[in-house]
């Protein structure tokens, strides 16, 4: 069964003002159809669409990108995030709901600005996806470190009209805002108990 949250809820578990969580709804996704100022009726959120709006504010409040440039960010991110299992989508076989098994790795994304505008002049960025495959600490002359290995995908926003990835964005990224999504995703389930 898909459980359903609303606002207060949501605000409640996640420790948001019902104020701005309801401002961040209102920007990252669209309107709702059943909703309106004089349907009394509440919105209720699927957890994607909770979690699309988490992260969005995230994107907001804690990197500090514009809202023009956090909706853009995931509407970039949107696919890649669905085939990695950031969200919980049901898919329906032979007339059962079916979850995805969820995020497999722990993911963590870098995010420059391009310098050139994307289509119809909105934001336009790369992006850095390291998925950790393992980390081993170690010592060298008394220092402890930590090694990872791990898998780098490169995207961008509006490949047609987005230069190809600056040499500069191979390798650590100057500038670069990073959102350390495995931790955030579990943060956000286990605030609202549905760590599957």
């Amino acid at each position: 069964m898909v459980k359903f949250y609303q606002n207060r809820e949501l605000s409640k578990k996640l420790a948001i003002r019902l104020s701005k969580w309801k401002r961040w709804s209102r920007e990252f996704l669209p309107p709702d159809p059943l909703g309106g100022l004089q349907s009394g009726y509440a919105r209720q959120y699927s957890i994607d669409d909770a979690f699309t709006v988490y992260l969005g504010g995230y994107l907001v409040s804690e990197l500090k990108f514009s809202i023009p440039a956090a909706k853009q960010i995931l509407k970039d991110m949107k696919t890649w995030m669905q085939s990695h299992g950031f969200f919980q989508y049901y898919n329906h076989i032979n007339g059962k709901s079916k979850r995805s098994n969820g995020a497999q790795g722990s993911y963590c994304i870098y995010i420059a600005a391009a310098e050139e505008e994307g289509l119809g002049g909105s934001p336009a960025f790369y992006y850095s996806i390291k998925q950790i495959l393992s980390t081993e600490r170690m010592s060298l002359e008394g220092d402890i470190l930590r090694q990872d290995r791990y898998l780098e995908t490169h995207l961008r926003s509006d490949p047609a009209s987005v230069s190809a990835v600056p040499a500069e964005f191979e390798s650590p990224l100057q500038g670069a805002r990073v959102v350390f999504l495995s931790n955030l995703h579990q943060t956000f389930l286990e605030a609202l108990g549905a760590g599957f």
